[in-house]
C-alpha cells in the first residue's frame, strides 16, 4: 500500500470570513419556503481547519430541493467540510 500524503494543507483564515459566509448563507436562504429557523453551532477554534456548522429547521412536511449553498463564492466554499444539515420540526 502506498503511503498517504497531504495534498492540500490548511491555511489560516481570518475569522471575519467565517462570519461573512454565515451572514451570506442566512441572507440567501432566510426566505426559503417553510424554513423556520437557522441554527449555527460548533466552535471555530482554528480558522482554516475548523468549519461552519449550520442546521436548517423546516416546518413539518416541507420538502426543500436545494442545498442552501447555491452560488456560494469560492472563498466561502473552502470554509465548509460538509453541507448544511436540515431537519423537519415535529409538532
Amino acid at each position: 500500500m502506498k503511503p498517504m500524503r497531504f495534498i492540500d494543507y490548511p491555511n489560516q483564515v481570518d475569522r471575519s470570513l467565517y462570519e461573512e459566509a454565515v451572514t451570506g448563507i442566512i441572507d440567501r436562504n432566510k426566505t426559503t419556503n417553510g424554513l423556520k429557523s437557522i441554527v449555527k453551532f460548533g466552535n471555530l477554534t482554528t480558522p482554516g481547519i475548523s468549519d461552519i456548522d449550520l442546521l436548517f429547521i423546516f416546518e413539518k412536511g416541507v420538502m426543500c430541493g436545494h442545498t442552501g449553498m447555491e452560488d456560494l463564492p469560492a472563498n466561502h466554499k473552502k470554509l465548509f467540510t460538509h453541507g448544511i444539515m436540515a431537519l423537519s420540526e415535529d409538532k
